[in-house]
């Protein structure tokens, strides 16, 4: 049993006996000038920037947007893009939807489903969907709007609802994260986006490869690898830099 005493939790339980240590505060690092930011983009997309003030990228169909809005944002923070190709951050995914999408018993079946490729079951079409986007409807809002004219999508199972919306998703909404350039994120992009750069190591290998050469603080490694340099910089991040 431990004794509160003036709202202070002592070790042990024992008279005079030392406060425990109040954990340090530990801010995200943030994006600023000069900073290299990797630059995931519905993760089909990969592109690294050196930000600056006013600095632009391609995202999607947009070809000048200002990354402005990541100055002084942490790492790891999740935007998207409107129809003017303004950045802006992203709204959080509700809790619990994942759940109530996907029921226990499911008794529903595909096979009587048959979406033709001329679009017959959505009662939407390309000019009601351009109407949409012309009003400032967000991609959520228009994923929504063709779940609900589609008339094959209530007789979908679970998991093929979520393919669908998935789908219609990447195509009407272009989600951007910014990420900081480790060793993971680099050897992630590089395998999708030109993977012959780093000979085709995936992510986990890599992680494998550290973690059977033992490496960690004060090691001494001697790395030989025709990988671009990405095992060394993997390396010396497990090291601490």
């Amino acid at each position: 049993m431990c004794d509160v005493e003036g709202e202070q939790l002592e070790l042990g339980g024992l008279s005079g006996s030392p406060l425990p240590p109040k954990p340090e505060k530990c801010d995200a690092q943030l994006m600023a000038p000069g900073d290299v930011v990797l630059l995931d983009m519905n993760g089909e997309k990969w592109a690294f920037v050196n930000l600056k003030a006013n600095q632009t990228a391609c995202i999607g169909k947009h070809r000048t947007v200002n990354l402005n809005p990541l100055l002084g944002a942490p790492f790891g923070s999740t935007y998207e893009v409107n129809e003017d190709g303004i950045l802006y951050p992203a709204e959080r995914d509700p809790i619990g939807d994942w759940h109530q999408a996907k029921p226990t018993d499911d008794h529903r079946s595909n096979k009587a489903i048959n979406d033709t490729k001329d679009n017959s079951a959505q009662g939407l079409s390309q000019d009601d969907i351009a109407r949409l986007k012309a009003e400032g409807k967000s991609g959520d809002e228009i994923v929504a709007q063709l779940c609900a004219n589609s008339t094959t999508f209530s007789s979908k199972t679970a998991f093929a609802q979520e393919k669908y919306k998935k789908k219609k998703m990447m195509k009407h909404l272009t989600r951007v994260r910014a990420r900081r350039p480790t060793a993971r994120a680099v050897c992630e992009a590089y395998f999708f986006k030109q993977p012959a750069a780093t000979n085709y190591m995936r992510y986990d290998a890599l992680g494998m490869l550290l973690a059977f050469g033992n490496l960690g603080a004060h090691a001494q490694p001697l790395v030989v690898e025709t990988c671009g340099g990405l095992v060394v910089a993997a390396a010396a991040e497990r090291q601490g830099g």
